[in-house]
């Protein structure tokens, strides 16, 4: 509680408007989906060497839209690269939305979010003059998205490059699940918002939309400039099945070595055909594998038998 008289400075103010479930690191997000050892490498190198600008191909991109259906493993891609970015200590800010909480499934909160990631990141100029943006304004936060990104982050990272801040390397914001926000005009609106502030080029600033490729989506990103965007799309061209039967592979070598039914498994489990039956009925959708291991991985269930429901061999008991 604040002592009478005391005032509410524009950073603490600003506190009141962050989604702190959002960030990549949030404690609410607790053991978030990521890419499994050794997959999605080719992946994570052409994103990684985009925000380097080492793809000669890409390197006038300044947003790149990673893009593929429902548990195509969007969401492990994006974690992932978050935390190389942060294990590098490049600057980095994130939003990911989900569409079942009240606070990640709005793009309300999204420029506070990001803005306030960047403050505790960048030196005090960022911070200081992002408290007095809020003091000037108090209600900054209930203007336009586009309002708010050009007083909060915008101008903000322009006074600390006025002041002498240099950096080699980009700023990234990442921004998952844009088709989980909960205003498919607004979906779109964000994609239009990130072209229109980059397009001076003045900022160190590259921006990774993930997202399934929704129709609003999908045409505002079709109305820009092909060398503005650069693309991925999660498809075959990225090994999907290779990575599907690795991540698999290992999976089941864990369940032999800790389960605690592992005496009942025999040594050449499971069998080369039941894995490549399963690398099938993945059809690249990682969220197929993860949940088949997640099932026969049971502690309560010998995993030979749950397998063999799975592969349809064996009747599930009632």
């Amino acid at each position: 509680m604040l002592m009478e008289g005391s005032t509410i400075g524009g950073f603490e103010r600003l506190q009141e408007h962050v989604a702190h479930g959002a960030f990549h690191d949030s404690g609410e997000r607790f053991d978030p989906p990521k890419c499994h050892h050794n997959t999605r490498v080719a992946i994570i190198k052409r994103i990684m060497h985009w925000i380097g600008g080492l793809n000669e191909d890409i390197r006038e991109a300044l947003v790149m839209w990673l893009y593929g259906a429902a548990g195509a493993g969007k969401s492990a891609i994006a974690q992932t690269i978050a935390e190389i970015l942060d294990g590098q200590h490049i600057v980095l800010a994130s939003f990911f939305f989900s569409r079942n909480d009240p606070e990640r499934g709005t793009a309300i909160p999204l420029i506070t979010t990001l803005a306030y990631q960047l403050a505790v990141k960048l030196p005090l100029v960022f911070r200081e003059r992002l408290g007095q943006a809020f003091e000037n304004d108090p209600l900054i936060t209930t203007r336009s998205l586009e309002a708010q990104f050009k007083t909060l982050v915008r101008e903000p990272l322009l006074e600390l490059l006025h002041s002498g801040f240099s950096t080699n390397n980009h700023i990234v914001i990442i921004i998952d699940g844009l088709d989980e926000c909960d205003n498919p005009k607004v979906q779109a609106g964000i994609v239009d918002l990130s072209f229109r502030l980059l397009d001076s080029r003045d900022l160190p600033l590259k921006i990774l939309i993930a997202s399934r490729p929704e129709m609003d989506i999908s045409s505002s990103f079709d109305r820009k400039p092909f060398y503005t965007l650069a693309r991925i799309a999660l498809d075959d061209d990225y090994q999907s099945a290779e990575d599907i039967r690795h991540f698999l592979a290992d999976k089941f070598n864990e369940i032999k070595a800790d389960h605690p039914l592992r005496s009942y498994i025999p040594i050449g489990w499971p069998a080369e055909d039941s894995l490549n039956t399963l690398v099938r009925k993945s059809s690249g959708q990682f969220i197929y594998a993860s949940t088949v291991v997640k099932y026969v991985a049971s502690a309560r269930h010998r995993p030979t038998h749950r397998l063999e429901v799975v592969l349809g061999i064996k009747l599930p008991k009632a």
